[in-house]
């Protein structure tokens, strides 16, 4: 393409401008367009949160108009899913049950194509809620059924508690109390684990409803009571009316007047802000024709029930058999017996198509179905914590191994590094014990060896002098045969060998070895390695002292303080050899390795005419 566009640019440049005068506009609307979608679909949510409020204010038909107006919008699916969703539970809080059953229905199904779980959720609610009011239980049940599937399998809790609501609501208007309490103690129990306030109250609504129409009045009222405070602070008109009915009802039936005006007070203020078929509304319509019979104003009564039952063709908020028998009540009570005879007969037949319809057995396949799905989630939640378990456990394990590797390892490198430790000593004491046989040869060459020649040519020029050299030799042997033997420490300390060697220097050599020994020294209990070690060091350092540094006076000091010992071998230095000393090699390699072997610190210093070998080492 690009090549076909620079062929066409060197050829026909009148032709690149016209191409370019055609694409440019094309693209500058295509962005535009894309611009606008954008900033629609920023608006259409904007007035999708703040209907939410005003639905939740109780304003409905303001939270209408706003929806109204962002669907108009180019906003997202996903938007225009939940906008319809509002305005369906808007328009059944409303009582506008037909037209929020048309829109629902259209609502679930862009819901399922755009693949919005929590639209069709909640409208699934919207609708079931709608079908009951209208007296279609089936397709009631149907939604429902469809509503809390979806929540289950996708574990929606939310929607999981809002659809139990209103299940119980359904099983109790079809006296199954039992399954009834079951559900609404499901949908309260998960809305207070999870924080829901309205419908937690909901929940508690239910089941205070659910005593009330087994005719425990005064349960219902001593379960209901205690939560009265937090539904006001709630302020919800749909949640604060669902709540007064059953309170309302049950103080009725007690005769408690002031109870029910005090609280009728409360559902008036809150019917002000909803729309006359409402379900709300129309059960407090209900109770206040309840009240007039009460009072025996059977005709404003009857006025009032005849309102109700043209609002039951848009929303049944009271059932039709019970309408019929509580008309038929009180046209018997105005003396219109006759008409009171149609009208009852007509609460039985009622009654009875109720009876004949398979809602009930409906119901129990539901129920059946429901706790079947649940235990199946349930299995799956189950296997999968499992699974869990299991990966857990198999990280465990495999970081368990990890750190025995780890472990091993260490330990491995530590043996090997002490195996190395020990191989280094070895090979330092082998080369120590070589140096020491290489010192011994040499002195027995270059001494011994020679004074025997010397000896030998002097037997036959000069005997005495023979015999002195003689007796040199001999001495020299010995000396070298006692640095041969090591010493015993089982019999005497490093202290008492060390002045005794000391002492055998000095009546050998004629040079003065003097021994200091400090008494922390004298109490230290060595290792035999050790004190051999250092032994050695005082030997060699006399002898070299002698040997070398033709000294008259030497100095053999041993001390110990602060976990530290210390051996210092001083010596004069003769005038007449002043540097022999200081250029020994072999003497000084093998007191280093020595003092090595020993882990010490050496120091040779030679100042004022005094020569020092200082070694400290720790005990």
């Amino acid at each position: 393409m690009q090549r076909k566009l620079t062929i066409m640019t060197s050829k026909h440049p009148s032709s690149l401008l016209a191409w370019l005068f055609v694409m440019l506009p094309i693209l500058a609307f295509f962005s535009a367009c894309s611009n606008h979608k954008a900033g629609d679909e920023q608006k259409a949510y904007a007035l999708f949160l703040e209907a939410i409020n005003h639905n939740a204010a109780g304003d409905k038909k303001l939270a209408i108009t706003l929806i109204d107006s962002a669907l108009q919008m180019n906003a997202a699916d996903t938007t225009r899913s939940w906008l319809t969703c509002e305005k369906t539970t808007a328009l059944v809080d409303l009582g506008k049950l037909k037209e929020a059953t048309a829109i629902g229905k259209n609502g679930i199904l862009f819901a399922e194509k755009i693949k919005d779980e929590e639209g069709m959720m909640g409208m699934c609610g919207s609708l079931g809620i709608c079908y009951r009011r209208l007296g279609d239980l089936d397709s009631s049940l149907f939604y429902y059924k469809k509503g809390l599937e979806t929540a289950i399998e996708s574990q929606n809790t939310e929607y999981e508690i809002y659809l139990n609501n209103c299940i119980s609501v359904l099983f109790n208007e079809q006296k199954r109390y039992r399954e009834a309490i079951e559900y609404s103690d499901k949908a309260e129990n998960k809305a207070t684990a999870t924080n829901d306030t309205i419908e937690r109250l909901s929940a508690h609504a239910n089941k205070g409803a659910i005593f009330m129409r087994q005719g425990l009045y005064r349960k219902s009222i001593d379960f209901l009571t205690p939560l009265w405070g937090m539904v006001k602070e709630a302020n919800y008109n749909v949640l604060t009316l669902k709540y007064l009915s059953p309170l309302l009802k049950s103080y009725l039936a007690l005769g408690k007047t002031d109870s029910v005006m005090h609280y009728m007070a409360y559902a008036d203020e809150a019917c002000r802000k909803l729309g006359p078929t409402s379900n709300g509304i129309l059960g407090i319509l209900e109770i206040k024709a309840q009240m007039l019979g009460k009072q025996k104003k059977y005709a404003e009564q009857y006025i009032l029930l005849d309102s109700i039952s043209r609002f039951n063709n848009v929303n049944m908020a009271m059932p039709q058999d019970k309408l019929f028998a509580t008309q038929a009540e009180c046209l018997y009570n105005l003396g219109k017996t006759h008409e009171a005879y149609s009208t009852m007969k007509a609460a039985y037949q009622k009654a009875d198509s109720l009876k004949l319809s398979d809602i009930d057995k409906q119901l129990s396949e539901f129920n059946v179905k429901y706790k079947t799905l649940e235990k199946e989630v349930q299995i799956e939640k189950m296997n999968h914590e499992q699974s869990l378990l299991y990966i857990r456990i198999l990280c465990l394990t495999i970081a368990i191994i990890i750190l025995l590797i780890a472990i091993l390892i260490i330990l491995y490198r530590r043996k090997l590094d002490k195996q190395r430790a020990e191989l280094t000593e070895k090979t330092s004491y082998i080369n120590g014990v070589e140096t020491e046989r290489k010192r011994l040869a040499k002195e027995l060459h270059d001494g011994v060896c020679n004074d025997i020649l010397a000896v030998n040519i002097m037997m036959q020029t000069d005997k005495e002098a023979a015999e002195r050299l003689l007796k040199n030799v001999g001495n020299d042997v010995r000396r070298l045969s006692h640095e041969l033997i090591p010493p015993r420490f089982d019999n005497a300390s490093l202290s008492e060998l060390v002045c005794t060697y000391c002492q055998s220097m000095s009546a050998e050599n004629g040079t003065i070895v003097k021994p200091f020994v400090s008494r922390s020294f004298e109490k230290l209990n060595l290792p035999s390695r050790t004190a051999l070690e250092v032994y050695r060091i005082v030997q060699e350092s006399v002898s070299n002292a002698i040997k070398y540094g033709y000294s008259k006076m030497i100095t053999v000091t041993l001390d110990a303080s602060n976990n530290q010992a210390s051996l210092c071998i001083a010596n004069d230095i003769s005038r007449e050899h002043p540097i022999t000393q200081g250029k020994m090699g072999i003497g000084k390699d093998t007191l280093k390795m020595r003092t090595e072997a020993l882990k010490a610190i050496l120091t040779i210093s030679e100042q004022d005419e005094e020569y020092k070998v200082e070694v400290r080492f720790p005990l």
